[in-house]
């Protein structure tokens, strides 16, 4: 494995075993989403300052907010990165309420796209990007209501601050939807939702898809189905690396497998098709062309934001379903 995944992996693995460890009663993708917070700021988890985090939400937030929920390690380990946490979490509540406002229904992926929002506050007019993300979900919505779903909403405000023209990056979707079904026949939401975080990356839109599937195929002649389900999206954070395509397999299965000996990977704390995701999330940090050569990010690298977001995302989806299933039993 490549030296700098190595120590990649590494720090990854210790972070997740000291934020499971002290938050032990929050879910297993959780706690490895939060590490990936950490991990890809390429510091140690401050546990202490993240607990420290859970008091001042607890003091802002009301006990059935989502940004208790799901989300709640995520915007904590945001938070403990922050120089002013509380400052951190109050710029985060406000464009939270400014983003539901309008909507019946909350929730954490709300909170997600707010966390995104407040990378590039300051870059664009906060209120224009937030009505243009509005005219996004409503537009997508209205087209493919069955395809689409809350889960979209971190990459409608990724799509509403990249400065595409809309009708753009609509008949973009479009494309890629319609280009990859013809390969990937058996979920076509899944390829939809892909399609959304494509069109946040350089190239053009044949180009991204014929990597996607050199990709996935370099993967299934080595033995493994790359994830079918909400996973599949992380695909997209693989695309335009600074590395070819079976390296870039064999990297990724080199780290799986690293991870794989590790505990919360694993077992009932994570299957494989996720570990894979993981890992895949940390090659995209270790080979993103914005890297320098010791692998440092150069300012906000959007294949680690996109790694950071598809994680989070999965990982709350995967919450969501479980709960729902749980309820209805």
């Amino acid at each position: 494995m490549n030296d700098k995944l190595s120590a990649e992996c590494e720090l990854f693995a210790q972070n997740r075993h000291d934020i499971g460890k002290a938050f032990k009663w929050e879910m297993e993708m959780e706690a490895a989403a939060a590490a990936l917070v950490f991990t890809n700021a390429g510091v140690n988890a401050d546990i202490e300052k993240m607990k420290e985090c859970r008091k001042i939400l607890e003091k802002k937030t009301g006990a059935f907010s989502s940004f208790r929920s799901s989300c709640m390690l995520f915007v904590l380990s945001k938070m403990a990165l922050s120089d002013s946490p509380e400052k951190y979490l109050d710029e985060i509540i406000e464009l939270y309420d400014k983003i539901k406002k309008g909507t019946v229904f909350d929730n954490g992926y709300m909170v997600l796209a707010a966390c995104i929002l407040s990378e590039h506050e300051g870059q664009q007019e906060t209120d224009v990007v937030i009505e243009k993300y509005k005219e996004i979900h409503k537009l997508l919505d209205k087209k493919h209501p069955i395809m689409s779903s809350s889960a979209d909403i971190p990459f409608e405000m990724q799509m509403a601050l990249c400065g595409k023209d809309i009708k753009v990056m609509e008949d973009e979707i479009e494309h890629c939807t319609e280009v990859l079904k013809k390969d990937f026949k058996w979920d076509k939401t899944a390829i939809y939702r892909l399609a959304h975080a494509l069109v946040l990356t350089d190239g053009s839109m044949d180009d991204k898809c014929r990597q996607v599937l050199d990709i996935y195929n370099a993967f299934k002649d080595r033995g493994v189905k790359y994830s079918k389900d909400s996973a599949f999206t992380s695909l997209a954070a693989l695309t335009g690396l600074d590395i070819g395509t079976d390296e870039l397999a064999d990297e990724i299965l080199a780290a799986d497998k690293f991870l794989a000996e590790h505990k919360g990977f694993s077992g009932w704390s994570m299957d494989s098709k996720h570990r894979l995701m993981f890992a895949a999330s940390l090659a995209a940090n270790v080979f993103d062309k914005n890297s320098d050569d010791t692998g440092a990010v150069l300012g906000n690298s959007l294949a680690i934001i996109l790694a950071e977001e598809i994680a989070v995302t999965v990982m709350m989806t995967l919450m969501m379903t479980s709960a729902a299933a749980a309820s209805s039993n």
